[in-house]
């Protein structure tokens, strides 16, 4: 009898022995590929990051082309480069170009360049878009960098072996810098243009923007990133692991041996590493993220102490293995699934991001090609093809078009009316514009009133009138829309459309009802009228209403150089420009709710003088001003930030802009006053919202990050876990 409990008993402990080694080999066996996939896995996401940074100094450097051609194109920099100064037209000069620079300056979103000036060598002249002084009084001034190093610092800005270089600002830096760790990025004009153009254009990069950029990739909080160009020099290093980054041999990355996806594997002075690459061809340059092999090894993944587990619970007993690893095996799939969907979302907002970038520059060579800056029939061919237009095109016309606005009725349908500032109302027009003009190439204006088309198909250009007479009754008759136009007269190359967006304009000011479109053709083209369109009318409310004094003079001298040395006027006209000014100033009066005797206004409506109106504006100027110490201009902004953390459109620059302030002096000066930077305050109130709605509401964390200002889900998550120690999911959980 116990023989046969002892034969039982070991069989019993033979069987279930070899449970347990099954158990445990097969634990084994799914640890092991765990690690590898999760290792896979880090490494494709930490690519896909790095393609991503390469994509984003792409954007950078194309931006810094667009600028720089734009300027090198510009005839008045031509001009102003070569002049002397106190000459008439050395200032006057100065005043087109830096009209220029404030027109472009909204043109393009420039991060991580934070500001760029021209540097005039022929008078030692710094100009931007709020800047024109000497070249030693802006590095003192504005740049608020060391005295003692001024002379270096020419130097090195004018050495032609610095162009196209990075220069740390932090060697020239005092304690007073707000911005010592930017980098300055200086470009000859003279490489854009053919002319001789005796000028530099300096750009100015955030170091914290780019450092932020590169910290988006995962595996960069414990290891380095070198940019070098295709000659294998290093343009850039950022690095979180100053050890690592001493060991590596930068010469050898160009030549170590990559798989497929841009993987390797090597050793830097006895530290094993894995080096991931990728290039970008706009410029032609080569990004290496280097981490040591034993950081992907380490077990941070979650699958890897999962599979370590459930070896540690095979051995303690088979029964309690398979119940807790039949509910555990569906978590790994429950965060690939996760993950997945995660890689997607990226990947698709990465392709929509790509199709508004190709629609910007596409609009932007429509707009260098109407307004005439395109100036060799190579750069003309170019921007045709890239607006997907026939080479065998020969004939091309430009239509503007407007909307009546002060009679709009936009009845969509008996229910319901469309606003005419939703885009509704700006893709009805566009979808009908579009299916009769199929051929032709539409470019909405920055009003949802506002279209200029492109005109060069023949079958087309021969029935315009028809085409629009369609376009104008469908949208009369089915949205209740009165749409207008003008016609420019037909031109035989791309490169002269220029003119007929000229004559369209002028056209289109012709139009009244019940006439819908005018052909320039049919039209003088010569007529005297005076000159003070809606946006000088809006730039002296403006001036005025914020109490800008040396603005408001300039504006008036504007006004006078325009109607009385450019133009001759009759004294009908004279009176029809005066009262269009004194509209303008009653208007900042009514909407200011200032005190002040309208008749001295109405009074002068007969037989005023533009001076009178100058004295006026000026008297308002003085009631408009209100003093402000700084500690109170932090407090309303500080104010605006917890109002408006929301808008992910909210930085340094927009704040700069809205409260009247320079970048620099408001970056330091809000970290004298706050003791933070603007950036991380930023981020401490998002942050703090973020957390109060995870343990207050349900709110789904594909939507938080979008409530709290986050442009995308990976970006949150990171700063979330960078403040809490944890993921969000964790936090609620």
């Amino acid at each position: 009898m116990n023989s046969r409990k002892n034969k039982y008993f070991i069989k019993l402990i033979t069987s279930y022995s070899l449970l347990l080694v099954i158990v445990l080999i097969l634990g084994i066996v799914f640890h092991f590929i765990l690690s590898h996939n999760a290792k896979q896995e880090l490494l494709n996401e930490n690519m896909l990051s790095l393609k991503n940074v390469s994509e984003q100094y792409s954007n950078c450097y194309a931006n810094i082309y667009l600028i720089s051609k734009r300027m090198a194109n510009n005839s008045s920099l031509s001009r102003l480069a070569e002049a002397d100064q106190g000459e008439r037209a050395f200032y006057y000069n100065a005043y087109i170009t830096k009209q220029a620079l404030v027109d472009m300056y909204s043109d393009y979103s420039l991060q991580p360049i934070q500001t760029y000036y021209i540097h005039l060598r022929h008078t030692d002249y710094i100009i931007s878009y709020n800047d024109f002084e000497n070249l030693y009084s802006f590095y003192k001034n504005n740049q608020m960098l060391d005295p003692s190093k001024y002379e270096e610092w020419k130097e090195t800005l004018e050495s032609s072996d610095n162009y196209n270089h990075f220069l740390s600002l932090d060697h020239f830096a005092t304690e007073y810098t707000p911005h010592r760790k930017n980098y300055c990025y200086a470009v000859s004009l003279q490489n854009y243009t053919f002319k001789n153009i005796n000028a530099d254009i300096i750009f100015e990069l955030n170091a914290d923007y780019m450092q932020q950029m590169v910290d988006s990739v995962d595996l960069m909080k414990n290891g380095c990133l070198i940019i070098q160009d295709s000659s294998s020099d290093t343009m850039l290093t950022f690095s979180n692991n100053e050890a690592l980054l001493k060991k590596i041999d930068v010469s050898l990355l160009s030549s170590l041996d990559y798989s497929e996806r841009g993987y390797s594997s090597t050793v830097f002075q006895g530290a094993p590493v894995t080096v991931l690459y990728t290039s970008a061809q706009t410029p032609n340059l080569n990004y290496y993220l280097i981490v040591p092999t034993s950081y992907l090894k380490a077990p941070g993944n979650g699958l890897q102490l999962l599979s370590l587990f459930v070896i540690f619970l095979g051995v303690v007993g088979s029964f309690l293995i398979i119940v807790l690893l039949s509910k555990a095996n569906y978590k790994p799939y429950e965060a690939m699934e996760y993950r997945l969907r995660e890689v997607n979302f990226n990947h698709e907002e990465l392709m929509r991001l790509n199709e508004s970038q190709k629609i910007t520059l596409r609009n932007y060579y429509f707009d260098q090609l109407i307004h005439g800056t395109i100036l060799s029939e190579e750069e003309a061919a170019y921007a045709q093809n890239y607006l997907s237009i026939s080479a065998n095109a020969n004939s091309f016309a430009i239509l503007y078009c407007n909307v009546y606005l002060d009679t709009l009725e936009l009845n969509n349908d008996p229910q319901g009316m469309i606003n005419i500032l939703s885009p509704d109302y700006a893709d009805v027009i566009s979808d009908i514009l579009s299916s009769y003009f199929i051929h032709s190439y539409i470019m909405q204006g920055s009003r949802n009133s506002v279209y200029t088309i492109l005109l060069y198909d023949r079958e087309e250009l021969d029935k315009v009138e028809d085409l629009f007479s369609h376009v104008h009754t469908t949208l009369l008759q089915e949205y209740n829309i009165w749409i207008y136009g003008g016609l420019g007269c037909t031109t035989d190359t791309i490169s002269s459309v220029w003119k007929s967006y000229r004559q369209s304009k002028e056209a289109v000011k012709r139009i009244s009802r019940p006439v819908y479109l005018c052909l320039y053709r049919e039209i003088l083209e010569f007529q005297d009228s005076f000159f003070y369109p809606n946006e000088v009318a809006d730039q002296l409310y403006n001036f005025v209403k914020s109490g800008n004094f040396k603005q408001t003079k300039t504006i008036f001298n504007f006004i006078k150089d325009e109607n009385f040395k450019k133009r001759k006027l009759n004294s009908r006209q004279v009176k029809w420009l005066l009262e269009n000014i004194e509209i303008t100033l009653l208007k900042v009066i009514r909407d200011n709710d200032i005190s002040y005797d309208d008749s001295s206004l109405a009074g002068l409506s007969e037989d005023s003088t533009l001076k009178n109106y100058e004295q006026i504006a000026l008297e308002l100027c003085e009631k408009n001003k209100q003093p402000e110490n700084d500690n109170q201009l932090i407090v309303r902004i500080q104010a605006y930030i917890d109002e408006n953390y929301g808008d992910p459109s909210l930085c340094l620059s927009r704040i700069s802009d809205l409260f009247h302030i320079s970048e620099s002096y408001f970056s330091f000066l809000f970290k004298k006053t706050v003791g933070v930077n603007f950036s991380t305050y930023l981020e401490q109130v998002r942050m703090t919202q973020a957390k109060h709605l995870l343990e207050t509401t349900n709110i789904k964390i594909t939507d938080l990050y979008v409530a709290v200002g986050y442009n995308n889900l990976t970006s949150f998550r990171r700063a979330f876990k960078k403040k809490y120690g944890v993921a969000p999911n964790a936090l609620r959980e």
